[in-house]
Order: C-alpha cells, then sequence, then structure tokens
C-alpha cells in the first residue's frame, strides 16, 4: 500500500504519474525515478509497451509501477484520473500535441 501524506492524505507520498510515459524523455525520467526509489504510475496510450515498462522498472528497480491507458484527448480523463488511489506526490507530462511541421515552419501563428 502507498504510504499517504500526514499532511494532506489524499497525496500519496512517493508516487509519481508520468504522463506520456511511452515518449523517450519520459522513460528516461520513470528509470531515473525508480532509481530513485518512486513508485509510478506510467500513462499513456500505447498499453502493451507501458505494461512491458512497468514490469521492466518493477523488476529492475524493486518499486510499483502501475498502467493507466489514458488520451488526454478523452472526454472520460477526468474519471480515470479520479480512479487512482489517491493523488501522486509528483506528476509530469511528456505529451503534446505534434503540429505539421511544414506549416509551422511557414507560418508563425501556427508556430506559435
Amino acid at each position: 500500500m502507498a504510504k499517504k501524506n500526514s499532511q494532506n492524505p489524499e497525496i500519496v507520498s512517493g508516487q509519481a504519474l508520468i504522463i506520456g510515459a511511452s515518449s523517450d524523455m519520459a522513460q528516461a525520467m520513470s528509470r531515473l525515478l525508480a532509481s530513485e526509489g518512486w513508485n509510478l504510475v506510467l500513462a499513456g496510450r500505447n498499453t502493451r509497451d507501458l505494461r512491458d515498462q512497468c514490469s521492466d522498472l518493477s523488476i529492475r528497480y524493486s518499486i510499483r509501477a502501475e498502467l493507466l491507458t489514458i488520451d488526454l484527448m478523452d472526454s472520460n480523463l477526468r474519471k480515470k484520473l479520479a480512479s487512482l488511489d489517491g493523488i501522486p506526490e509528483l506528476a509530469i507530462c511528456f505529451a503534446g500535441i505534434m503540429l505539421n511541421e511544414d506549416d509551422a515552419r511557414s507560418d508563425a501563428d501556427v508556430a506559435d
């Protein structure tokens, strides 16, 4: 069971939520946090890859890693996040929207 924060019992101490967890940068951050003893919730759309990451991190670093399949554009996102057992102490988002690179290079409004 995760340790609850004494000042705010809704916060799960030592747990980090990584959104967009299948990206290379997110994977590097997940390994760093796991090596420091953080328990992880890996969130994203690629369930198979994230399941493999959870398994690897759990075995390699002796931490608890769980999967949360989400899409930031999903109207049920709030419900899925509310299904977590408390609020993670740390949340990092590596997800974003990929623009058309050619449009962004030629149109400053698109790039902004």
